[in-house]
């Protein structure tokens, strides 16, 4: 593709811009159509995938515009999202069939294995015993998001209240 005017016109650094990161134009028929003007391509969609942009139809000008109407899906396969992995509930844990459970495992470990195989052989024991008695919870959200409101925001709101209860009681 060629465009018309020095390397630094608007021109050419709005085809480089386009033109470098790959992206996919979806529209290829006139979107807007002009009384003397003829009908010609204006409207772009453009995105990193060809299968981001599903179902793409241009549906006939709106009242006395000019403009056609994209209507398109748009497809979100594949987003990562931060889960919050669950963790056990130690507090609802049914600790008297944790502990009949406990008194039937042999806890022998042998002590001619290292260190490190040893407690392996240890946690991985007391995971047995404890994992099946102890409800897991998930948090509504991961931890590691930032708060709906800040604490800035919560003093704000503090402030607010306080001095609203001070107007109407006075």
């Amino acid at each position: 593709m060629i465009t018309e005017g020095s390397i630094n016109s608007f021109d050419s650094r709005l085809l480089v811009t386009i033109m470098e990161p790959a992206p996919v134009q979806h529209v290829f028929k006139p979107t807007r159509f002009g009384d003397n003007q003829g009908s010609y391509l204006s409207d772009l969609v453009i995105t990193h995938d060809t299968e981001d942009i599903v179902d793409l139809n241009i549906l006939p000008p709106l009242v006395n515009s000019d403009h056609a109407v994209l209507s398109f899906t748009l497809g979100t396969r594949g987003m990562l999202y931060d889960h919050a992995t669950p963790r056990p509930n130690v507090w609802k844990a049914n600790i008297s069939a944790i502990q009949e459970c406990a008194t039937k495992t042999d806890w022998f470990v042998d002590t001619s294995i290292s260190v490190k195989e040893a407690w392996s052989v240890f946690k991985g024991k007391f995971r047995l015993v404890t994992s099946s008695f102890k409800p897991y919870l998930v948090p509504r959200r991961p931890n590691n998001n930032p708060p709906r409101i800040t604490n800035s925001a919560r003093k704000l709101l503090r402030r607010r209240k306080k001095h609203w209860n001070m107007f109407i009681s006075a």
